[in-house]
Parts: structure tokens; C-alpha cells; sequence
């Protein structure tokens, strides 16, 4: 599955992205969340696809309904461009952004 969601027993909330999914599978995910003051995370390390602009701030929309900071794991540059992107996006809609770049 290339998308699933972890929430641990203190209500941490991880997201994982990997191999190949879809914007509108990303979307049910976030959508299933209950918004929470809690951070969310987004590991994106395996994730195997590219995201244009718009794509980016329709996530960041999404994700301002859900949590207003987003850990944001990534695994090489390509995916930390992306998650810089998203920074700027989420940042006009309130949403604190923090990302890690896990090398392999």
C-alpha cells in the first residue's frame, strides 16, 4: 500500500508515503485525520513520485485543516526540494514546518 497512516497510543500521527500514490490517495489520508494541535508527520522518504506547484499547495491547504505544524521526513535531495516547496506553501496557511533528511 503506498500510503498509510500511524497513530501511536499518545496520538502521534504519521503519515507514510512510498512507492508510487496517488495526490487524491494523500487526500482520503488526510481526510480520515481529525484535525489535533498535536504535530503531524509526514515520512516521504520512499516516496516515488514528483509534485508540481499546484499540487504542493493543495497539499498544503489539506494540511492546514489538520494540524498547524508538519514534521516532514525526507530521503534525498529531491525529496527535501519538495518539502521546501511545501514549506512556503504551508507557511501562507499557518502551518509550522520542520524538515528532517534522513540519508540512506
Amino acid at each position: 500500500m503506498p500510503i498509510s497512516v500511524v497513530t501511536t497510543a499518545t496520538g502521534e500521527r504519521t503519515i507514510i508515503l512510498a512507492g508510487t500514490y496517488t495526490l487524491t490517495e494523500v487526500e482520503q489520508a488526510l481526510r480520515g485525520l481529525p484535525p489535533s494541535r498535536q504535530p503531524l508527520v509526514l515520512d516521504w522518504r520512499a516516496g516515488a513520485v514528483d509534485h508540481n506547484a499546484p499540487e504542493l499547495e493543495r497539499l498544503a491547504n489539506l494540511l492546514a485543516g489538520v494540524t498547524p505544524e508538519l514534521m516532514v521526513m525526507t530521503g534525498d535531495i529531491l525529496h527535501y526540494a519538495f518539502g521546501r516547496a511545501l514549506m512556503g506553501y504551508c507557511s501562507a496557511k499557518g502551518v509550522t514546518v520542520e524538515i528532517q533528511q534522513h540519508n540512506p
